[in-house]
């Protein structure tokens, strides 16, 4: 009787680290998303990675609610790094959310997954010209500009009359409470640029006919599991929402999370 009792806590306890609704069937096979694992693996063989669809659905969901109910125009988008597969993009799109994309995989994978072009975000800091050209001739709604090559290449791929949308990377200044490997918003982080040259920057986009500047963006690091560090890193960034832009259209500010839970 002790050692079923030890074996059904046990049991407990791993399917609370599987997605909502996982269970285990009378023979004690692992069930999830309503599919029995040893019939999955019958199937499609293995070894096989598992999603299960609601749950990846209702964790969608959860994001869109609590922050439209807290900021009537959030929008939430999906990083395609967390998980660069067209199928769970396009639920991500069914759901509501936009796509952010790093690298020519990443956009053609989301135009698959029939994503509204105008969500799209684009960044990273060692973009290809090719993956330039790709989110222009691809129509992708922003581009994160990290630097003036960025704005270079910008204004010498666009089309004759076309303006494109673009965020300045700002790095915040903030080290956050994770591996160092995986630090984005610290001083002297390679990802974007500091205030000052930011500033400079945003003043030159301005003066762009070919740009439009639609506001700023950072991100402070992966797996970033507090609150207090993000908040920090909106804070930092309030000085160009007083002025720096001259454009009335500056109303963005993206702060990435990488958050799973």
């Amino acid at each position: 009787m002790g050692t079923l009792k030890a074996h059904s806590a046990r049991m407990s306890e791993l399917l609370d680290l599987l997605p909502p609704g996982s269970s285990t069937d009378a023979d004690g096979m692992l069930i999830i998303g309503g599919c029995r694992v040893d019939d999955l693996a019958e199937e499609f063989g293995t070894p096989l990675l598992v999603v299960a669809d609601e749950a990846l659905r209702a964790r969608a969901r959860e994001y869109v609610t609590e922050l439209t109910s807290r900021w009537s125009n959030a929008r939430v988008v999906f990083a395609s790094k967390a998980f660069p597969c067209t199928a769970v993009k396009r639920v991500m799109v069914q759901e509501g959310l936009g796509l952010d994309v790093a690298g020519g995989g990443e956009i053609l994978t989301a135009l698959k997954a029939g994503v509204d072009r105008a969500l799209i975000v684009l960044h990273g800091n060692a973009k290809t010209t090719e993956e330039i050209t790709m989110a222009v001739d691809g129509g992708v709604g922003l581009i994160v500009v990290d630097g003036p090559d960025d704005v270079d290449r910008l204004e010498a791929i666009l089309p004759p009359g076309r303006v494109q949308d673009v965020l300045v990377r700002i790095i915040p200044g903030v080290t956050a409470d994770t591996h160092a490997h995986v630090l984005t918003g610290h001083e002297g982080s390679k990802f974007g640029l500091p205030p000052a040259a930011a500033a400079a920057l945003i003043r030159r986009i301005d003066r762009s006919p070919r740009l439009r500047m639609r506001g700023v963006h950072a991100h402070v690091g992966s797996q970033i599991l507090q609150a207090e560090p993000l908040a920090a890193a909106v804070g930092g960034l309030q000085w160009c929402s007083r002025g720096t832009s001259s454009t009335a259209e500056s109303t963005h500010t993206s702060v990435g999370t990488n958050m799973s839970d």
